[in-house]
């Protein structure tokens, strides 16, 4: 116990604890307004902010094509001349399986029903149309789209293993 909170960063513990703190507090004390407030934040995002994210998805994968077929993608990691400690095949099981996961436990029991429930473009909920829109947004939902917004997660990692190394 004498280690603990010994390797906090507090700078950035601090103003989120007490960002949060305050926003529980004021959920708390005016759930009704919160409530409120927190379904029009709702409806914006997903109402009005589907082509943005439509966008930032296409041009993160564009961007990701780029870093992987230019010049940026022949960058190795790690100290020149070492081997890897794990083969290409190996991350590309890790990365699956850790990225997506927790996610699928969770959302696979729950996400169909959703999209069945709430058809775009006037379906019908709960129609066989419905139930096609909810299988298909599932594989839209893990696959291209999902990567993108994941991938840059990585940047640390590059970061931590050039800042280690001469770049040429």
């Amino acid at each position: 116990m004498s280690n603990f909170g010994k390797g906090i960063d507090k700078k950035v513990f601090w103003p989120a604890t007490i960002v949060t703190l305050i926003l529980g507090v004021f959920f708390f004390v005016f759930p009704q307004q919160s409530n409120d407030i927190l379904n029009k934040i709702h409806a914006f995002t997903t109402n009005e902010l589907g082509w943005f994210f439509l966008l930032t998805v296409m041009g993160l994968l564009v961007l990701c094509l780029y870093f992987a077929f230019s010049r940026i993608g022949n960058i190795v990691l790690g100290a020149p001349g070492e081997k890897p400690t794990y083969s290409t095949a190996t991350w590309l099981g890790m990365i699956l399986t850790s990225g997506t996961g927790g996610s699928l436990l969770y959302l696979s029991a729950i996400e169909w029903i959703w999209m069945s429930d709430a058809p775009p473009f006037g379906v019908a909920p709960r129609s066989v149309d419905a139930m096609r829109w909810a299988s298909a947004f599932g594989m839209w939902n893990w696959g291209p789209s999902a990567w993108v917004f994941i991938s840059p997660a990585l940047c640390p990692s590059v970061i931590s293993s050039l800042s280690k190394r001469k770049i040429t």
